[in-house]
């Protein structure tokens, strides 16, 4: 019987795969904290705790721009 992934799993093998515009305006740079190694482990245990199952979702993430936020910790704000 093939095993179906939980959400967090789907989430958290979509991280990844981002890849940033090829171009943008002046000086804008792209943070992307999910290169770092240890950034993705929180991420992951975030996503275990909260979303490990297979519930029916629609997932909207955005960015807490303060300086303890996505751009730094990989843990978005969501809804669901």
């Amino acid at each position: 019987m093939k095993r179906t992934s939980t959400f967090a799993e789907r989430v958290f093998g979509f991280y990844p795969r981002l890849t940033p515009p090829g171009h943008l305006p002046g000086k804008v740079e792209v943070m992307n904290p999910y290169r770092d190694p240890e950034v993705m482990q929180y991420v992951k245990r975030f996503l275990q705790r909260y979303y490990s199952d297979n519930r029916r979702r629609i997932a909207v993430f955005g960015i807490n721009p303060g300086r303890f936020g996505a751009g730094i910790t990989g843990i978005t704000f969501t809804e669901e």
